[in-house]
């Protein structure tokens, strides 16, 4: 996610984890090809185990994955949050829940609850509904009987959901319960002393006008490797990530985004 904190621009980018040779910087990693050649949902396991490759001032799996990301976008990444399944459902509960209108309803039959362990039946009814954390998780992780991309559409909708239900008012009414939630689930950088400007963007940010780019097979994709990887346009997704975030109603116009509002009605 990227906010302008004047205007309040604010833009979602959505990296399917199932995307190969991801592009690194000079110097970083292992890797002759400059880039990460396995699917990229194991490049913050993989930086943990070659902690020399990927120097910075985090620990090495987040620097690699801000690498990762700073190169593929074009885009400093100036902090990270990690939360934990557990962690998400916390939160989601600690705020009451969030409502939701779901479209259509989607089933899992072996859907891996978040302790873990337990294989349970998981069914999200169409219609609007204030889903718990477990339930909140669960639709925002579901991809049997679909696929990563429409799992990535979800996953946007419930972070909406969730911003468009928050304000810095009910925030703090829950302040205890939150940090409760959270203060053995999330990893971040972000410094105490920059939360309270964090929860000032709420005020300023529009989630109406919040623009989304998934990379997707359509336009992004090119071909799959020798091992059935997928390879993705990378010079293409830093142009398009670059006018999304140099001129928002352009990138609008010319890619046909729309906002996440209208994404997710």
């Amino acid at each position: 996610v990227s906010i302008d904190p004047t205007t309040g621009a604010t833009a979602m980018f959505s990296i399917p984890r199932n995307y190969a040779r991801a592009p690194l910087p000079e110097g970083i990693g292992i890797w002759e090809c400059n880039c990460f050649p396995q699917l990229l949902n194991d490049l913050y396991w993989v930086g943990g185990n070659h902690p020399d490759a990927f120097p910075g001032p985090g620990i090495p799996q987040v620097n690699a994955i801000k690498a990762a990301m700073t190169e593929l976008l074009g885009i400093e990444i100036h902090y990270y949050m990690l939360v934990t399944l557990d962690g998400f459902v916390g939160i989601v509960d600690a705020l009451g829940g969030v409502e939701m209108t779901i479209p259509i309803t989607i089933i899992d039959e072996e859907y891996p609850h978040e302790d873990g362990v337990t294989i349970e039946y998981m069914e999200i009814p169409a219609g609007t509904q204030v889903l718990d954390g477990h339930e909140a998780l669960a639709y925002a992780r579901m991809r049997r009987n679909a696929n990563d991309y429409a799992r990535m559409n979800r996953q946007r909708c419930v972070l909406e959901a969730v911003l468009e239900q928050s304000s810095p008012a009910e925030l703090a009414l829950k302040y205890t319960q939150i940090i409760g939630a959270v203060q053995d689930a999330l990893d971040t950088d972000v410094p105490t002393s920059r939360l309270d400007d964090f929860v000032d963007l709420l005020e300023v940010i529009d989630t109406e006008s919040i623009l989304t780019m998934r990379v997707l097979p359509d336009p992004y994709f090119l071909e799959a490797d020798a091992f059935g990887q997928n390879v993705y346009n990378a010079e293409l997704i830093r142009e398009h990530a670059q006018l999304i975030l140099s001129s928002p109603e352009t990138a609008a116009q010319q890619l046909g985004l729309s906002s996440l509002d209208a994404t997710c009605e």
